[in-house]
Formats: structure tokens, C-alpha cells, sequence
């Protein structure tokens, strides 16, 4: 019957949409071992979206969530809604936006997070993170990690950890008589506490 077609099409759409590659990880144990742009489903939900996908950094798997430069000229002192729905180029500089960074980890909360620090002169360093997950726009896209070791030390879990974000337009941080964002020219997971912003800020 049309009705049992229609099921089965459904169906069929559903068992397509679910075999989507969820992440950069996803992507590279099925073949696509090229860093470059692919889509991907994280939830699950049938709605794809592209990311950046780093296939080289330790083994490779890494979706890129943020990429800056010196001089690469992204404005990055910008509005809430420019870092909710993300912002930029992925051949220069970007922000990916927290409503990918939720759907990419929510669902999870496992995830890895490394920042990879290179300085003009070509020297290195990163800093690691595991049970990496950000909440929802309901809870201001509230960061969660357990730093677990790099050569750049630690310099998210005292201020940031547990926090929401802020932007110039969005003031969530722990600072009665500031806004951590404007005084820093940036959006992150702000503190507050104290007169205590941050001890990073990579989007400042």
C-alpha cells in the first residue's frame, strides 16, 4: 500500500541520514584520511553540516573548531549571534559556532579536545582535554573538560571550566561591574569572579 511505501521510504531516509559520519573521526576510520571539508551528521538528525577536518595532528580525526592566524584579518570581536551560528573562512581563520560545537559534542561527552599553539617562529605546543562537551544555547553554551596534559599546560579548567560564554552583547560572567568580553575585546568562557576574567582567551 502507499502508506506502507511511504514507511518504508521513511525508513529507508532515516537508516541513510543515521549512517552519516558523526565527526572528523568517523570520517577518517571510514576512509576519508584527506584533511578537508566534509559533511557530517553528529546527532544523528539528517541535518549535515560541513567542517573542517584535520586528518594529519596525531593520527588525524580532528574536527577543527576554531583557526587563527597572525594578520589573517577575521574580525573577531563580534556579537553573540555571529558565534552562535559561526563565522569566517575555513582556508584563513574561523570560528565553527557553538551550536555545531553542541551538536558535535552533546550527545557524546567524550570527546578530545587539544589546542595546537604555533608561534611565528614554528615552535609548538598543545594542550589536551578530555570529557570536552558544550550545553545548549538554553544554558549559554556552558564549557565542560578535564584537562589531561600537553606541553602548553592548563589554561582553561580554573576560569573557564563550568562556565557559559559571553560576547560584547551577551554579558553571562561572574563580573558585576564589567563585561569580560568588551574589557578583552573577545567572546569565551569567561569568568568573572573576583575581577578574575580569564587565564585564555583565544578568540581576544
Amino acid at each position: 500500500t502507499l502508506v506502507n511505501n511511504s514507511y518504508r521510504i521513511i525508513n529507508l531516509l532515516y537508516t541513510l541520514y543515521s549512517l552519516a559520519p558523526r565527526d572528523c573521526m568517523d570520517v577518517f576510520l571510514s576512509g576519508g584520511t584527506v584533511s578537508k571539508i566534509y559533511d557530517v551528521d553528529p546527532d544523528g538528525s539528517g541535518l549535515v553540516m560541513p567542517v573542517l577536518c584535520d586528518q594529519d595532528i596525531e593520527g588525524g580525526g580532528w574536527t577543527v573548531l576554531q583557526k587563527r592566524t597572525s594578520g589573517g584579518g577575521e574580525d573577531f570581536f563580534k556579537l553573540w549571534t555571529d558565534y552562535v551560528s559561526g563565522f569566517g573562512s575555513y582556508d584563513v581563520e574561523f570560528w565553527i559556532g557553538l551550536d555545531r560545537m553542541h551538536r558535535l559534542t552533546a550527545s557524546r561527552r567524550n570527546m578530545k579536545l587539544r589546542i595546537e599553539l604555533i608561534r611565528e617562529d614554528g615552535a609548538k605546543a598543545y594542550s589536551e582535554y578530555t570529557g570536552f562537551w558544550i550545553a545548549s544555547n538554553a544554558d549559554n553554551y556552558k564549557l565542560n573538560l578535564v584537562f589531561e596534559g600537553g606541553t602548553a599546560g592548563d589554561s582553561l579548567t580554573m576560569h573557564h571550566n563550568g562556565k557559559p560564554f559571553s560576547a560584547k552583547d551577551k554579558d553571562n560572567d561572574n563580573c558585576a561591574y564589567c563585561s569580560c568580553a568588551e574589557r578583552f575585546t573577545g567572546a569565551w568562557w569567561f569568568d568573572g569572579t573576583g575581577d578574575e576574567c580569564m587565564s585564555s582567551d583565544l578568540n581576544g
